[in-house]
């Protein structure tokens, strides 16, 4: 058995998309108040000379239920998705003290690829005839759904990227049979001129972006003389998603 992921578009109603969001806020407060906790007896540790707390899971831990009892809408949702948002910290500040990555960052309200993973947990996630089921968010269609997905689902993640709503889905999938072989094995060449090239010259592919590049670059001058948060900064905000939506199809059309 493996694991196999699939990525889908959903266009979530206003319910659905208010508990999304939810999740996402609930997600993010975690992240950054466990972050914050860390960061702060770290810092008082060393205003005192002494040893701050091993970051470990039972650590961490501990500041989660902490901050379950101070602010008690986090038990509002699911909790083990609200668990499974600490882990992420757990290992960034393992990979920054043992292997010398950089320091654990806070997640940002406004970030344009926000996202939240939800444990499959007793069977409660299932996929049937193209739609997705989770009790707190009902029914939703999945866009571009592959009826191959016959295997245990082991989690889910949502996403939210450039004003767009994705699921990803990973499962548990047999071994896949190992193709043919035809002897009509063929070379890629990528360039800048021209994005891919193959060995045997019968196929090209350029990359025609400077419509959409030019479109990009007025609106993000647009967006600059915007206030910040106001509703015309949303409204160009949305406009500058789409048209960098528009150039991640192209790419993909052009790359398949």
């Amino acid at each position: 058995m493996v694991y196999r992921a699939c990525k889908h578009r959903v266009y979530p109603n206003q319910k659905q998309e208010r508990l999304f969001n939810e999740y996402l806020g609930h997600s993010r407060f975690i992240h950054n108040n466990v972050i914050g906790e860390i960061e702060y007896n770290r810092r008082i540790a060393n205003l005192f000379n002494a040893c701050a707390p091993y970051v470990n899971n039972k650590y961490v831990e501990s500041i989660f239920n902490y901050l379950r009892v101070w602010y008690p809408f986090i038990n509002e949702l699911d909790i083990n998705t609200m668990q499974a948002s600490y882990k992420p910290v757990l290992i960034a500040y393992e990979n920054f003290f043992k292997r010398g990555f950089g320091h654990p960052k806070f997640k940002k309200k406004n970030s344009a690829s926000q996202s939240v993973k939800i444990n499959n947990i007793n069977n409660r996630i299932r996929v049937e005839n193209g739609k997705l089921y989770w009790r707190p968010f009902g029914w939703i269609n999945l866009k571009g759904y592959r009826p191959e997905i016959t295997g245990k689902i082991k989690y889910i993640i949502l996403k939210k990227q450039n004003s767009q709503w994705f699921i990803i889905v990973q499962y548990d999938a047999p071994l896949p049979e190992p193709l043919p072989k035809t002897g009509k094995e063929v070379g890629i060449d990528l360039g800048v001129k021209t994005l891919a090239t193959l060995s045997d010259f019968k196929a090209k592919a350029t990359l025609k972006l400077n419509e959409i590049n030019a479109k990009i670059k007025k609106t993000q001058k647009i967006l600059k003389r915007k206030t910040k948060g106001s509703r015309q900064y949303q409204k160009i905000l949305k406009t500058l998603h789409k048209h960098i939506n528009k150039k991640k199809q192209h790419q993909k059309r052009i790359l398949s």
